[in-house]
């Protein structure tokens, strides 16, 4: 399951789901590399319960079909907690998700995509 530097990838895939997991800490930072979950060009495809820690984009949608992430949990991500990272995503669910900031990321200053806006919420520690 996945390619170097990515936790969980599903990729041409229909009706498949990741749930409950833990992925923690990225191989890589750059473009392409250290990322949670990604769905790429699926349908009906979701990650669920899953807990992601130090990726670059902790879940990516990219050309996705009625694809989901429903009750995740995103901490000290690099870049994006939850990205739809364009190419036409269509009917994509997310729910229930959650961004954490936590001392780790500390000196970094955490951002949210404008893909996914409102989706983050500091957590005091």
């Amino acid at each position: 399951m996945g390619r170097a530097q990515t936790g969980i990838r599903l990729s041409n895939s229909h009706d498949c789901h990741a749930l409950s997991g833990l992925i923690d800490g990225a191989a890589g930072s750059g473009s392409g590399e250290g990322y949670g979950a990604t769905l790429y060009y699926s349908t009906a495809c979701s990650v669920q319960g899953l807990r992601i820690s130090g990726c670059r984009h902790s879940i990516l949608f990219q050309g996705t079909t009625f694809c989901s992430a429903i009750g995740n949990t995103s901490t000290d991500d690099l870049m994006s907690a939850i990205d739809t990272h364009g190419t036409n995503c269509l009917d994509t669910v997310i729910a229930a998700s959650l961004r954490q900031i936590t001392p780790r990321s500390l000196g970094q200053q955490p951002r949210c995509t404008p893909h996914a806006p409102g989706l983050c919420k500091k957590i005091s520690e």
